[in-house]
């Protein structure tokens, strides 16, 4: 719990049975408290190598309740670094000049949020570089990545919009409030500003890793269309012999070819002639 600037009254002892979560980021009112339901904060989940541990990102609600002017309540699951959170909050609220020492509780809404997204960009600039890391691996191994290491991050990513844009619409809805003050507004719209850039990165990055995963499959196709082209010259060059080795391998009476004391050194002069003249015909036509 964010340490409140006001203890509540007995008339909001029913903060303890809140509401059921809206399906949509929309404040919920009811006598004078305010319910922010979908604020959200994202962890990137530590990623080791030698573990095998899959890319994921920890996605945690935090319930805000903004009882009046002077009290304002947080609710979260608890997780390892609950402490990050609270100690940022706690740092704003340690200097005597701070902002939020000399305001109510609609300015420590503010600082919570802002707590919040600066956590997402963090985690969303830890998510930018790890996926720079997999492009410089992606160039060096090329059809040898692990492509399922691109894959869980796609996922990921492609899950947040769906619980950071919630947090978005709470704040357009408080920003169209009439209960907070101006000043505190022009706070939240810069908080807003931020939640839009991280979608706007989170887009980004979801169009990296299509891009990545197309580029696998190029080098992919590329390594078998490689092979492929390899076994056709092979069997190519082999072709003239295994001709050969057919026709006199029929069961005739009669081939002067079989007979004679040359018959063996003309196979393999026919059979090398054929095979240097078809290199050199591959070699004009620029296939090899």
């Amino acid at each position: 719990m964010v340490p409140c600037l006001d203890r509540p009254t007995a008339a909001d002892a029913d903060l303890a049975q809140p509401p059921p979560p809206p399906s949509s980021g929309r404040l919920e009112k009811a006598n004078s408290k305010t319910w922010l339901p979908a604020s959200t904060r994202a962890r990137r989940r530590t990623l080791s190598s030698e573990t095998d541990e899959h890319f994921a990102l920890t996605v945690e609600h935090v319930a805000i309740f903004l009882v009046g002017d002077h009290t304002l309540i947080t609710v979260k699951p608890s997780s390892e670094d609950d402490a990050s959170i609270w100690q940022a909050v706690h740092r704003r609220l340690a200097s005597t000049y701070s902002k939020v020492r000399h305001n109510d509780a609609n300015f420590l809404l503010y600082s919570v949020l802002d707590v919040i997204v600066d956590q997402m960009t963090g985690v969303m600039d830890d998510v930018r570089s790890y996926l720079m890391h997999l492009e410089q691996q992606l160039d060096t191994l090329l059809h040898r990545f692990d492509i399922e290491t691109l894959r869980d991050v796609h996922s990921e990513l492609g899950q947040l919009p769906r619980v950071i844009k919630p947090t978005r619409d709470v704040l357009k809805s408080l920003l169209a409030s009439r209960d907070l003050p101006d000043t505190t507004k022009a706070y939240l719209r810069d908080v807003h500003d931020h939640l839009n850039h991280i979608l706007d990165e989170i887009e980004w990055q979801f169009q990296m890793c299509k891009s990545m995963t197309e580029e696998y499959r190029d080098a992919k196709a590329t390594q078998t269309n490689y092979v492929v082209y390899v076994l056709t010259i092979v069997t190519t060059v082999f072709l003239p012999a295994q001709f050969l080795t057919g026709v006199y391998g029929m069961n005739f009476d009669y081939m002067p070819e079989l007979h004679s004391p040359y018959g063996y050194v003309a196979f393999w002069t026919i059979l090398l002639s054929c095979t240097i003249s078809m290199h050199f015909y591959f070699r004009h036509k620029q296939w090899v």
